[in-house]
């Protein structure tokens, strides 16, 4: 994954905050998928910013959860990496 790519989050799935744990609701496949609030927190706030911001912001020693974050993500077809935020 390139560091100079912004992660786009499908207009379709839409992240929904919870007491514990939050959800992406994909309206256009009528499905949900449980993320931690942290996951949460980065598609509501941090989008915006490249890959390479969010791994200097988060640090060195999260990159790996960050990984496994946007590997999620695209795995599932909730979003994907592009060259503009």
């Amino acid at each position: 994954m390139s560091q100079n790519k912004y992660f786009v989050l499908y207009s379709n799935c839409i992240p929904v905050n919870g007491a514990s744990r939050s959800l992406i609701c994909d309206i256009q496949n009528a499905k949900y998928y449980f993320i931690p609030n942290n996951l949460y927190s980065i598609l509501k706030d941090e989008l915006g910013q490249n890959i390479k911001v969010l791994y200097s912001k988060y640090g060195e020693s999260n990159k790996i959860i960050l990984d496994e974050y946007f590997t999620f993500l695209i795995n599932n077809q909730l979003g994907f990496f592009d060259d503009e935020p």
